[in-house]
């Protein structure tokens, strides 16, 4: 969708128009690939991709689906490799920081 929506634009900009009526052809072009808000979470989500985070690019899909990832975190027993980078290991205890309240909030309301 960006991509496509961008080299419209380029092409656009790739004839001698004059600014105002380049404008205009871009404001169109634009329009016909979405809604500038849903373009410009789209631009954000893949800046954010390249600093490997994968996250923006799947919480679309996975949203709905939270508690069940939640559930199946806590029933999987996660451990780092041996040889796993630190970084790994640091995602475990995150992930296992995110986890913990939630099985204290269920034990004592139960």
């Amino acid at each position: 969708m960006l991509v496509e929506a961008f080299a419209d634009v380029l092409g656009v900009l790739d004839g001698d128009l004059p600014n105002a009526e380049a404008g205009r052809l871009i404001k169109r072009v634009v329009a016909r690939h979405g809604d500038v808000r849903e373009l410009l979470a789209s631009c954000e989500a893949i800046a954010a991709y390249t600093g490997d985070n994968y996250l923006p690019l799947m919480w679309r899909f996975y949203r709905s689906h939270r508690s069940t990832l939640f559930r199946l975190a806590r029933t999987l027993r996660l451990t780092a490799r041996p040889r796993t980078p630190r970084s790994s290991t640091r995602s475990i205890s995150c992930l296992q920081v995110r986890i913990e309240p939630a099985i204290s909030f269920r034990s004592t309301s139960t």
